[in-house]
């Protein structure tokens, strides 16, 4: 299952998800139920279950990719549940996921999608294009790769931090990367005419490399601190444009 939230009423993905039908194993309170996934994508898979769930239970889950393209398990974070098949089909957010096999399941999706418009794996901000974030050179960032992002507009920063300050996952538009699938990094937020940066730890769950190409990351390292310098910011730009109204 992928994240996805709503801003300005259009669908913010950052890794398209495919229609699948193929067994899993779930270990739940220290029981062991054979289940089947539904849907997957690089950053999680919905399943059936048939028991009691809560939001943010936490599942592991493991399955093998058709057609020995590789395999999965690792932790699975109940982020929703709907009506399926077994009574509830549940999504499952990856978590602690080898890079290996997230790489694994990203090229899954592609096979599957091979030949199909995967635009739905762009973040559409409702305003106009964020600009394209910039790698740093490890060198310069403490041996560890950096993507370095500055909206460039109010407008689109206040829409970008809104939706860092309540989700993990985002997508950045950016070229020319040479990272893949399961790779770590930094990312760096930079405000309009600001010299405070918010940096985070993050992982590559989706690469995109035909139009509208960018990287598809979960944010492993946003502090309290740093959702509320980013609510903080968002609020400041506010008050800036309505002072010019």
């Amino acid at each position: 299952m992928s994240q996805s939230v709503k801003t300005g009423g259009r669908e913010l993905r950052t890794a398209p998800r495919v229609n699948c039908q193929f067994q899993a194993e779930l270990k739940v309170d220290g029981q062991t139920i054979e289940t089947t996934v539904r849907d997957v994508s690089a950053t999680g898979a919905a399943v059936d279950y048939g028991g009691v769930v809560e939001l943010g239970q936490v599942f592991h889950i493991a399955f093998d990719l058709p057609d020995d393209r590789g395999e999965v398990s690792c932790a699975g974070l109940v982020r929703g549940w709907r009506p399926g098949p077994a009574g509830r089909l549940v999504g499952l957010e990856f978590h602690n996921l080898a890079p290996d096999s997230r790489r694994s399941v990203a090229r899954y999706v592609r096979w599957v999608m091979s030949g199909q418009d995967i635009e739905q794996a762009r973040t559409h901000w409702s305003q106009s294009e964020p600009g394209a974030a910039q790698v740093v050179d490890p060198s310069e960032a403490g041996g560890r790769a950096t993507l370095r992002w500055a909206p460039g507009f109010a407008a689109v920063f206040q829409e970008v931090s809104a939706h860092l300050a309540d989700n993990d996952q985002v997508f950045v538009p950016v070229a020319h990367h040479g990272l893949g699938e399961g790779d770590r990094l930094y990312l760096e937020l930079v405000p309009p005419s600001s010299h405070v940066v918010i940096r985070t730890l993050a992982e590559v769950t989706w690469v995109q490399d035909d139009a509208g190409s960018g990287l598809g990351l979960r944010l492993a390292g946003m502090t309290a601190l740093d959702t509320y310098l980013l609510r903080s910011m968002k609020g400041f730009f506010e008050e800036e444009a309505d002072r010019y109204r």
